[in-house]
């Protein structure tokens, strides 16, 4: 059993891939942590995120909040995603300007 992680990226590149199961779209993309980290996260194809918040449609920089796991490959996998709310984008840019409102 993995472990699920929760957590707010800004995104940075996405692609789709070209495989899909199951008619749902699979997505691969890049994301920036709060302290300036980027991870690569690939998605299943059977998540609901997909169809609910299409990340070809997703803006470059936009604040999305995620879950994902580890997988045995190492790779980070998607479970699911959505946009931030504003509380959530005011939280972000407060952690990001070290304590600082924007």
């Amino acid at each position: 059993m993995s472990i699920i992680y929760f957590n707010m990226f800004k995104l940075a590149y996405v692609c789709q891939l070209k495989h899909s199961r199951l008619g749902n779209p699979r997505w691969r993309f890049v994301a920036q942590s709060v302290t300036g980290e980027f991870l690569e996260f690939q998605t299943a194809a059977n998540v609901g995120s997909a169809q609910t918040c299409n990340l070809n449609s997703v803006a470059q920089s936009t604040l999305l909040r995620v879950a994902y796991h580890e997988a045995a490959s190492g790779k980070l996998m998607a479970d699911g995603w959505a946009l931030a709310s504003q509380d959530e984008i005011a939280m972000w840019d407060c952690a990001v300007n070290g304590g600082q409102a924007a």
